[in-house]
């Protein structure tokens, strides 16, 4: 069943990075694969007041993709589209009680999370500084963002899930460091603390548009995505993330 259901979501993850390749139209600045591995350095999940049941919990090697698609700048104004599907599944021992839905599990107890949180945003951006070597944008986002928290034990499962929509700011840094290169520092937040809202930053190193001869354009860099949701109130669940690591970019 597990393995279904990791192809069922894969299948899912995958249906909706296509269809925004397909249905996005050709005339804008180009979209960007991106593709890579994420660790997380940090990673809370209760309910109510009880303590963390996800302490010492070793997340690691998420493969993580998002597609992007950015029209070219008019007026100083530069609008795109991101989708991002992230989908993982783990079997953990609890640290903690945890309540899910009405169901129990016992600290302890080796359980199965399944974990979703896929999103899609636009984006809208002035420049607001510009330099022969250096720029700033500055602006906003809209994100439609899905999520889905999956706790089973082999004998029950518990499952909590969210749609909303909500704004972010959105912040881009872009300098050249040679000839050849361009320092490219790029995200999307909703600032309520380190540990609560959303921050989705991008720092990668980037082809230079000046030296770009055709053809696609490579890039390289690290990704960190954070964030959480914690209301601390009985019935409610808990839960932070901090998530980080290489990427590679491919734009068309």
């Amino acid at each position: 069943m597990g393995t279904r259901m990791r192809l069922v979501n894969g299948r899912i993850c995958l249906g909706m990075t296509l269809a925004l390749v397909l249905l996005l139209p050709g005339r804008g600045h180009g979209q960007v694969v991106e593709a890579g591995g994420l660790v997380s350095a940090h990673f809370v999940l209760s309910d109510g007041t009880r303590p963390n049941a996800a302490a010492r919990w070793a997340l690691g090697g998420i493969p993580t993709v998002r597609v992007e698609q950015w029209w070219k700048e008019q007026e100083r104004w530069k609008f795109g589209a991101v989708l991002l599907p992230f989908y993982f599944k783990t079997d953990q021992r609890l640290s903690a009680d945890l309540a899910v839905k009405g169901h129990e599990f016992a600290s302890g107890e080796v359980v199965t999370l399944k974990y979703q949180f896929h999103n899609l945003r636009g984006t809208a951006s002035y420049r607001a500084f510009s330099r022969p070597r250096t720029s700033f944008r500055v602006g906003g986002s809209l994100i439609l963002r899905y999520a889905e928290l999956n706790v089973s034990d082999g004998s029950q499962a518990g499952k909590n899930t969210n749609v909303i929509a909500f704004p972010l700011v959105h912040l881009e840094y872009r300098t050249l460091v040679s000839e050849q290169l361009a320092l490219l520092v790029r995200g999307d937040t909703l600032p309520f603390g380190l540990r609560q809202g959303l921050y989705d930053v991008l720092i990668a190193v980037e082809g230079a548009a000046e030296a770009r001869k055709g053809g696609p354009r490579f890039s390289a860099g690290l990704r960190f995505f954070w964030g959480g949701f914690s209301p601390h109130e009985i019935g409610q669940n808990n839960n932070e993330m901090v998530f980080f690591g290489p990427v590679l970019r491919i734009g068309f």
